[in-house]
């Protein structure tokens, strides 16, 4: 039996005050769980302004991509020279157009420039969100060129190479273009990727650059079916 009205009085107060605590601490912990939810539903779906990483936008990343490169190798195999049919006696006929050469740039571009570009393009816009903010634009001019434009080239050199069967030449093929062909392929992505960064918004990145790769695209199945000549002319000559 409790001894007096005060004493009665401050355990009502003490329990009242546990409840409020309990039912406080709840009402939290349910916000934070469909903040997370929300913010999980964001990273993958995206939103209007700012596309997420989910299979959605990574497969029509893909498919853009991989379209503009068929495109961009087609145009590039018309204006090089399509190499000539040789019959039984190897004598040179009518001109063919190189479907293993089409075909091999078009998976590149869907299967990994596309989806590549999709993740890089949302990571660049995350990290460095201000529009029109020089800083942030420099940061992402100078990223896309020193980090994604080394791996880019890199990897259609060797899916190139590797689908050919030629992965053994690939380490000279490196040591002989890698810096020549990066360095003409600043000359034309400096200025595309500008306007990206400036201009565009991060959901018409991929196809605004997928679109502009119809020219470095084609610079880079040329110089790649280039250079796989070339290093057989010096092995036959050495």
């Amino acid at each position: 039996m409790l001894p007096s009205n005060g004493a009665r009085a401050l355990v009502r107060r003490f329990t009242n005050d546990l409840r409020v605590r309990c039912g406080t601490r709840g009402k939290p912990n349910q916000k934070s769980s469909a903040s997370s939810s929300r913010a999980a539903s964001s990273a993958s779906s995206g939103s209007p302004g700012n596309p997420g990483v989910g299979v959605g936008p990574l497969l029509s990343a893909g498919v853009t991509c991989g379209i503009f490169s068929l495109v961009s190798d087609v145009m590039v195999q018309q204006f090089q020279g399509k190499p000539s049919k040789k019959d039984a006696n190897g004598n040179s006929g009518d001109n063919v157009f190189d479907v293993a050469r089409a075909a091999r740039m078009t998976t590149f571009g869907l299967l990994l420039y596309g989806p590549l570009q999709h993740v890089w393009y949302v990571y660049l816009d995350r990290t460095f969100g201000k529009k029109n903010y020089v800083p942030h634009f420099l940061a992402k001019l100078g990223l896309n060129q020193t980090v994604l434009g080394p791996v880019v080239l890199l990897s259609v050199f060797a899916w190139n190479f590797v689908l050919e069967g030629k992965a053994g030449e690939l380490q000279a093929k490196v040591k002989d273009d890698f810096w020549p062909t990066l360095i003409t392929g600043w000359k034309i992505w400096i200025p595309l990727a500008s306007i990206n960064f400036w201009l565009i918004p991060v959901n018409k990145q991929v196809l605004y650059m997928s679109a502009c790769s119809t020219i470095s695209t084609g610079w880079l199945s040329y110089a790649s079916n280039r250079s796989i000549g070339n290093l057989l002319t010096r092995k036959r000559s050495s």
